[in-house]
């Protein structure tokens, strides 16, 4: 390799020399490095340097565009440099992600960078780009910019069978995004990465399925808490969460979440009027759960019959017959049935109406509208 600094590489080197501190001389030391061909150290030195100009940037380049603009011809530079010698260039790109995920000035950025990075891993390379793709979602977080990741979430399934990752690494990517969600505050889709967790541990031993408890206390709490959430019976299905019901601590829990899952409001009535003790330590909120049961037992009566009296409705529900317009629509609104109100024979006449869990899409179906 020859010791000539072209050009781009010039100008890089004096923005970074400009702009941090960590490196006076920095264009004499590359130009050393070169001279003895250590293009290892030179792309080290030059990550390390553009990893302060993202995290300790002047005080007055903060918000200055042009700083930005500069920073981002750095990345290319540097990204470039990286990826067309012989360097460990994994090494590089996670250490420069991780770095990135520790920060927040000049977000978009950041999130641009390790994407770049991402991209740069030769599809070949599975546990590299799993890597990359775990710091992505880091970043985007990090930067509040987790949506702009939603179309690649949403294939998430579809990367992890081509990576065909091991079970540890399965694990530490459902988690890192359920965390990053949960970050979010969104609370949904936290849920659904939880479950996909939780479904790991499938088939563990004692001493695994204890290890992951809190995991499951916290998939239970936030399936019946959440309020537009109805999909209950997946977690039944999971060995983490059945393990529960043999524990003196979360026995009871469990019983609530089956409540949720397949009995109608008065169960839970009764279980809360049992446990009052219990309800309130675990930060439960009673009308909350108390309007979601309604709906799941409405939801219930419509599987059940095509036709739904009022007096029956009123007496599941727990409400008077004027309110029954509400929950209906309410339901209606949520998915959970399709239905009609008869005001002249006093009856919910159900279109359709969903099972409580609408994934597996068990309805009942009246066909004579």
């Amino acid at each position: 390799m020859t010791a000539e600094i072209d050009v781009e590489l010039h100008a890089c080197i004096d923005f970074l020399e400009t702009n941090t501190n960590c490196q006076q001389q920095l264009g004499s030391q590359i130009q050393q490095l070169l001279a003895q061909q250590n293009t290892e150290k030179v792309a080290s030195l030059l990550v390390d340097t553009l990893i302060v100009a993202f995290n300790d940037p002047p005080s007055d380049k903060r918000t200055d565009h042009s700083y930005e603009e500069s920073l981002e011809g750095c990345v290319q530079v540097i990204s470039g440099f990286i990826f067309s010698n012989q360097v460990d260039r994994f090494k590089l790109a996670t250490h420069l992600a991780q770095k990135l995920a520790q920060s927040e000035p000049f977000g978009p950025l950041r999130l641009r960078t390790v994407t770049r990075l991402y991209n740069s891993i030769p599809e070949t390379e599975t546990s590299q780009r799993l890597e990359l793709f775990i710091l992505n979602v880091q970043v985007a977080s990090k930067v509040n910019m987790l949506q702009a990741l939603a179309p690649a979430l949403t294939r998430a399934e579809f990367f992890l069978d081509v990576w065909s990752p091991s079970k540890q690494d399965r694990r530490r990517f459902y988690q890192t995004i359920t965390e990053a969600f949960d970050e979010c505050n969104n609370e949904t889709q936290a849920f659904e990465f939880h479950v996909k967790l939780l479904e790991t541990f499938n088939g563990e031993g004692e001493d695994v399925l204890t290890g992951v408890e809190s995991y499951a206390v916290k998939a239970c709490k936030e399936a019946i808490r959440q309020p537009k959430l109805y999909r209950f019976d997946e977690l039944l299905d999971l060995d983490a969460i059945q393990r529960l019901k043999n524990t003196k601590q979360h026995a009871l829990l469990f019983e609530l979440l089956q409540i949720f899952v397949s009995e109608k409001l008065e169960a839970f009535v009764d279980f809360v009027h049992r446990n009052p003790i219990y309800f309130e330590e675990a930060g439960f909120d009673y009308e909350a759960c108390l309007n979601k049961m309604r709906l799941l037992s409405l939801a219930s009566l419509g599987v059940e019959q095509s036709e739904i009296p009022y007096s029956l409705a009123a007496k599941t529900l727990q409400v008077e017959q004027e309110e029954l317009e509400h929950w209906v629509i309410q339901a209606v609104c949520l998915g959970l049935m399709e239905a009609k109100i008869d005001q002249m024979r006093q009856v919910i006449r159900v279109i359709r109406a969903s099972q409580r869990v609408f994934i597996k899409e068990h309805c009942r179906i009246d066909c004579n509208d």
